[in-house]
C-alpha cells in the first residue's frame, strides 16, 4: 500500500515517515532504517533531497527531506529490519508546490 502525503514546499525542510506499529509483532523492535527517494516521473533517484539519517523513534520511522522540484512527483520508500529478522519495506508519495 502506497501512502499520500501532503504536498511539500520546495523552501521547506520537514521530516516524512511511517508508523511501522501495526505492522510489529509483539515485542518486535526496528533495529535499522533507511530511505530512497525518487522522482517519479523518470524513476530518477533523488537521495540530494535527504538530509542526514534516518531517525527511529519506537515504531515510527522518518528522515527530513529538503527542496524539491515544483510539479514533480516524488516517491519515499522506508526499508526496515526489525529485532525478528524481517525486512519491511513502506512507500509514499508527495508532490512539491
Amino acid at each position: 500500500m502506497t501512502d499520500l502525503f501532503s504536498n511539500k514546499r520546495s523552501s521547506e525542510r520537514i521530516y516524512l515517515g511511517y508508523d511501522y506499529t501495526n505492522r510489529l509483532d509483539t515485542a518486535e523492535t526496528i533495529s535499522t532504517a533507511s530511505f530512497t527517494l525518487f522522482n517519479t516521473a523518470n524513476n530518477t533517484n533523488m537521495a540530494s533531497m535527504l538530509s542526514g539519517s534516518a531517525v527511529i523513534s519506537g515504531n515510527i520511522v522518518k528522515i527530513l527531506l529538503i527542496n524539491g522540484v515544483p510539479g514533480f512527483t516524488y516517491n519515499l520508500i522506508a526499508t526496515v529490519n526489525t529485532s525478528n529478522s524481517r525486512i519491511l519495506i513502506a512507500e509514499g508519495t508527495f508532490t512539491v508546490s
